[in-house]
């Protein structure tokens, strides 16, 4: 009566988890990448609200010739059709683009209305095509340099409503707040996906002479998601196909199988519930606990039922004395591998620290269903069936091998050990991202593209702070102006475009400017890193126009 009564309590169990289970959420944003008390996250956090920026994806459209009208047609096609869409804030792209040394433009000439691009210009566009290739805030941005690569720059319209929860949650550990954040977040990575597949929608249907390739980090966290997401069902459904196989192996009897089975996909299924109960945000890394969790369970479930079988015979209360006896080998086999997990939570790296945190619990719950849930299985088939035991005969030959040439054993091992210690020095860390994906798959193809032709997928910012900032008065004695209409403008310049939050005026002087000058072209130098775009740049570029410097 009593096994019934738990029968049913279990079940009742692994019915509340299971319905937990649907908040299960994995997650590839920058949240489950740093702790939230990181320095350097706190960081980013602050300086991104000074030079705020939105998200913005990357639209690179190949063809096997230069840029031609037909190119330029189906741009602007393409970005209207994407502009259209409510979640967007604009699309640039070389359509957009200011024509800005064909027609001797100078700086004075910059206003909206005298802006001559591509779609209103009289110029003839293979002319056009070669400034923009040859123009250095554009070139390998928007345009590659052989003008066979053309890139849209979609910048997608930022969710205030979410932003104001996420600031919320940054500033705050309460626990409502915490809950607030992660359905909004639930929200925002749903309307994110719809928003890429549209997008990919309106890809698919545009012109089938070019190659179209999607790229961004909002693009990247979303099709990591999808693929983790794969990886999941795929990894589960191979290691039961070989578990099963490996079961029949060793009981040949369904019975013993199933239980096995039953026991450990019951933990399994429990890890999933309480992660998502207690709001565990799973990665790509920590994704890896449901083949771990499998494996672990199933084999501490062999041990357990083969010490059943062997001893059947000798005692027929043998599911008390199996407890018994397993309980504390299968302990220490927990704990163990518990400690190894636990170190993991001493890393720096929020993902591996949740991974740690995931695989405690999940042996927690491992041993526990071993000595409840299958003993209490297993006493609805007391009578094992006795199957003749396998015998392993390379057993014997490993036997003869250690008793006769243990010297020899000695020194392969030693051997082996210098070997490793070698290369132990010689460990590689990767952590090139686009490595991660294969060649043939579309992330990879476009991440490859994009950062080889176009300039970069994922952005690196650099915050150059001085120390003194030098103040200056205007004199107008001292200023060698013409008139007062450019006394007044360089007044209201002043006023207006540098002034800090205390209202006062301070400028770039020369040696501030060269330093960003050297920091610029230093990055520009190193092959790793593709377009560099600074305050120097605007300087170049307005040097350039007006013919001589500023």
């Amino acid at each position: 009566m009593v096994k019934h009564i738990f029968f049913i309590f279990i079940i009742l169990i692994i019915s509340f988890l299971g319905i937990q289970s649907k908040n299960f959420r994995i997650d590839a944003s920058s949240d489950t990448l740093v702790a939230k008390n990181d320095k350097d996250f706190e960081y980013f956090n602050y300086y991104n609200k000074i030079f705020s920026t939105n998200n913005f994806l990357i639209l690179a459209i190949k063809s096997q010739n230069e840029i031609n009208k037909n190119f330029v047609d189906t741009i602007n096609k393409l970005s209207s059709e994407i502009e259209n869409l409510k979640e967007i804030e604009n699309v640039f792209n070389i359509n957009k683009a200011p024509i800005l040394f064909l027609n001797d433009v100078k700086i004075s000439d910059l206003s909206n209305d005298k802006i001559e691009t591509i779609n209103n210009s009289n110029y003839n566009l293979k002319e056009i095509i070669n400034e923009l290739a040859s123009n250095p805030l554009f070139n390998n941005q928007i345009i590659s340099s052989n003008k066979k690569i053309s890139s849209l720059i979609i910048t997608i319209a930022n969710n205030e409503k979410f932003l104001k929860i996420k600031d919320n949650y940054n500033n705050s550990n309460n626990n409502k707040i915490k809950n607030e954040y992660i359905k909004a977040k639930k929200i925002f990575d749903n309307e994110r996906n719809e928003l890429i597949k549209k997008i990919r929608i309106i890809i698919n249907k545009s012109d089938k002479n070019y190659e179209y390739f999607l790229g961004g980090v909002d693009m990247i966290a979303n099709d990591v998601i999808s693929f983790v997401k794969n990886d999941i069902i795929v990894f589960s459904i191979a290691i039961l196909l070989i578990v099963i196989l490996v079961l029949f192996f060793i009981f040949r009897d369904l019975k013993w199988i199933f239980l096995c089975l039953f026991t450990s996909l019951y933990s399994v299924l429990s890890m999933f519930g309480l992660i998502s109960l207690l709001n565990i945000e799973v990665t790509a890394i920590s994704s890896n606990f449901v083949s771990l969790m499998f494996i672990l369970s199933i084999s501490m479930n062999i041990h357990i039922i083969n010490y059943y079988r062997q001893n059947f015979q000798l005692d027929k209360n043998n599911i008390t004395i199996t407890l018994k006896k397993m309980f504390l080998p299968c302990l220490y086999t927990v704990l163990t591998t518990m400690v190894a997990f636990a170190s993991l939570l001493l890393s720096d790296i929020k993902p591996i620290i949740d991974f740690g945190t995931i695989m405690i619990l999940s042996l927690l719950i491992i041993i526990m269903c071993s000595f409840t849930i299958l003993p209490l299985l297993m006493s609805y088939f007391p009578n094992p069936k006795i199957n003749k035991s396998i015998k392993f005969t390379i057993l014997n030959f490993f036997y003869y091998i250690t008793l006769n040439h243990g010297k020899k054993i000695i020194f392969i091992n030693i051997l082996f050990l210098s070997i490793s210690i070698i290369g132990i020095f010689k460990l590689n860390v990767e952590n090139s991202f686009i490595n991660y994906f294969k060649s043939n798959t579309q992330i990879y193809k476009g991440m490859k593209l994009i950062d080889t032709e176009l300039g970069g997928t994922t952005p690196l910012d650099i915050i150059i702070k001085f120390d003194d900032i030098e103040m200056i008065q205007v004199n107008k004695d001292s200023q060698n102006l013409d008139t007062e209409d450019e006394i007044d403008l360089d007044i209201e310049i002043e006023g207006e475009l540098f002034s800090n939050q205390e209202n006062k005026q301070s400028w770039f002087n020369e040696e501030k400017l060269n330093t960003i000058k050297l920091i610029h072209e230093y990055l520009e130098s190193n092959e790793e890193i593709g377009k560099v775009q600074s305050l120097y740049s605007l300087i170049n570029m307005a040097n350039l126009i007006n013919k001589n410097s500023l």
